[in-house]
């Protein structure tokens, strides 16, 4: 059976998000208003269709920090990303590395990835960019970035697949 967008938020997301986070999260077009608010929760957390928790930008800026400074793809020149790293996020749930991740995107974009591969590769889940919140027009409110310049293995469609930006969703497996 295939994952949609609207089954994957209704068994993990839509019980967690509400009001008008909620409709920041389906309606896109309104997304940039509620969602670049950093106190509203923008980042639904769920493990097998159970509800774990609703982050916000502040509460993921409140975690311990790592700031990676990389080229990407998808910017001219490097950029400072600051975000917890994956590993750090998933002791907040007890995840495991063996646990599979599914990362969702505001715009329905949908990858699944094992929790040791990101942890080993040094993703962070980034909330800011060159020190100031991203907002949702420019690939926030969370972004899932690699430190691509530390090593060539990481430049690779494997992690770019990866990075995902505009993550509103979390499903631990």
């Amino acid at each position: 059976m295939a994952i949609t967008r609207r089954t994957f938020l209704r068994a993990c997301a839509l019980p967690v998000l509400a009001g008008p986070v909620l409709a920041g999260v389906v309606a896109p077009a309104r997304a940039s208003t509620s969602l670049d608010d950093p106190e509203r929760p923008v980042l639904a957390v769920s493990r097998n269709g159970e509800r774990l928790a609703a982050l916000s930008r502040s509460d993921l800026a409140a975690m311990p920090q790592t700031r990676l400074f990389t080229q990407t793809p998808w910017n001219n020149e490097p950029v400072e990303y600051e975000g917890p790293s994956v590993g750090v996020f998933l002791s907040r749930f007890s995840g495991e590395e063996e646990e599979s991740l599914r990362l969702l995107a505001l715009n329905d974009y949908l990858v699944t990835a094992k929790a040791g591969m990101l942890i080993e590769a040094g993703a962070i889940l980034a909330v800011k960019e060159n020190g100031a919140f991203m907002p949702t027009s420019s690939k926030g409110p969370v972004f899932v970035m690699f430190p691509f310049d530390a090593e060539p293995r990481l430049q690779s469609q494997r992690y770019y697949s990866r990075a995902v930006w505009q993550l509103v969703a979390i499903e631990l497996t």
